[in-house]
Formats: C-alpha cells, structure tokens, sequence
C-alpha cells in the first residue's frame, strides 16, 4: 500500500505525473490496487481541464509508468509468469464470500457452476462499482482518496482468497480520510481479523468440528463486523437524505475534497 499512498500524496500535492507510475507500480506488486489505475486516470484528465497540462501530464505519465514497468520487471520480464499467477489466484478459495457460498452451495448445484457464479457476480459488482465510481470522479475529481477506499472495500469482498492482513488496504486508505464512517470500516475489519485469529488458533482445537464449517464460520467473523457497519451507513446516508439533515458520521458523499490549504490570517491578528 505504501505506492497508493505515495500516489494520492502525490495527488493532494499536485504532482500529477507520479500519480499512475505509482498506482501502476502498486498494481504490479499486488494485483488488487489495479483498478485505481484507471479511476486516477479519470480524475487526473479531469482535474487537467487545460489542453496543454492533459498533453503534458500524458507525456510525463506515460514516460514514467514505462520506467515503472522496467522496474517492476526486472530481471526476468517473464509475463508468462504473471499470467499463471493470476490464474493461480483466481482458482483459490479461502475465506471470502465466494468461498462461503462455495462451500453451503455446491453439494446442490456442483462445485464448477457455484465457482463461476461466485466469479460471475464478483465481477460484475466490481464493474458496477468502477463506472459508478468513475462517473462519479468525472464530476468531482477530488473525491479521489474517498473513491479509493471505497473500490479496495468492494476488492476486498470480490476477492476469492482473503487474509485478514488485506485489511491494510482500507486501514491504510481510511487513515487519509476524515473521521467518519471509513475509519468505522476499517476498525470492523481490524476487529474481524482479529477475531479470525482467535477462532483458527484457539476455538478450532476445543471444539471437534469439520475444517470446512471452521472455514465458513471464518468468513463470517472476518466480514461480519465489516459488512454490517458498511449496511449501518448506507442505511444512515438514506435516511439523511430523506430527513435532508446533517450528523456524524459522514456520509460517503459528503467527504471533503483532498486538496493542499493555505492559512490566512484574520486581521488584526498579529500582536506585536
């Protein structure tokens, strides 16, 4: 995550040309951090109204992701290697809801047709979750940060192979946020994984059960808590629309751009 966060540090700073390299150079290390790549891509464009900075910030980009590439790749530049790990990931299963609805599903309907279907729709939530999220960044390019945090919350539950450590990608992301409703998120996984330590290392060896219902009940208490304060603030970010009120937490659509501030002082504040 360091890269991500180096990229929208960037990105408050206006150092646009570092923004894809990094995210690219994220992505190549964990495939997960991918689909920021063309998100920031969106909000740079737009935030780049002027001609001649969209030509220059495609130069510098495309000059620095290019380097970023060579890095990433050296010394072997094997993309066979990429492809096979990518299919290898994609194959497991383990503590995710894709693994869950495999495991309670497939004695009826046949484990290939619930895999596909679990992939199925992962998929396409995550597309779904990419053009609402871009079209968003296309009218308001500063919700970025916000934006990213929310797309690594969608990985997160799409993925078919989670560890509680993958926490760190929304733990990371919400800590360049404003209180509110991320840092609940990110405190409900921490909590989860916790709990999901405890469960593999103590409960399973006292209670004489089967490792597919440890695995189930697994990935109830690590998405669990994270599910449910995720539901808790849409419900809270509905009923704030419908009332037309204000309160705390933040609702998703009410974060602040990130951008860099200047204090000003008030005059007649200067003592002498």
């Amino acid at each position: 995550m360091v890269p991500v966060l180096l990229a929208l540090v960037a990105w408050v700073k206006r150092r646009d040309a570092l923004v894809l390299p990094l995210l690219i150079l994220s992505a190549l290390l964990k495939f997960a951090t991918l689909p920021l790549v063309p998100l920031a891509a969106i909000a740079l464009w737009r935030r780049e109204g002027e001609r001649h900075r969209r030509q220059d910030l495609i130069v510098n980009s495309t000059i620095l992701s290019g380097l970023a590439l060579l890095v990433s790749f050296f010394p072997f530049y094997d993309l066979a290697a990429v492809r096979r790990i990518l299919t290898i990931q994609n194959d497991m299963l383990l503590h995710s809801p894709a693994q869950l609805a495999t495991n309670l599903l497939e004695e009826r309907y046949g484990f290939e047709k619930v895999r596909a279907w679990s992939r199925g729709i992962g998929q396409a939530l995550l597309a779904l979750t990419l053009a609402l999220q871009g079209a968003a960044l296309s009218r308001r390019p500063g919700l970025l940060p916000r934006v990213a945090f929310d797309v690594m919350c969608v990985v997160l539950i799409v993925a078919t192979w989670v560890r509680p450590w993958y926490g760190i990608w929304v733990v990371a992301l919400a800590g360049l946020l404003p209180w509110g409703w991320p840092a609940l998120r990110a405190i409900a996984w921490s909590a989860g994984g916790l709990a999901l330590y405890a469960l593999m290392i103590w409960i399973w060896h006292w209670w004489p059960t089967d490792i597919q219902t440890i695995h189930n009940l697994a990935t109830v208490v690590m998405f669990g808590p994270f599910l449910l304060v995720a539901l808790a603030e849409v419900v809270a970010s509905l009923r704030r629309a419908n009332r037309g009120t204000a309160g705390l937490p933040a609702p998703a659509h009410a974060v602040v751009d990130m951008k860099p501030t200047r204090l000003r002082r008030r005059p007649g504040s200067d003592h002498h």
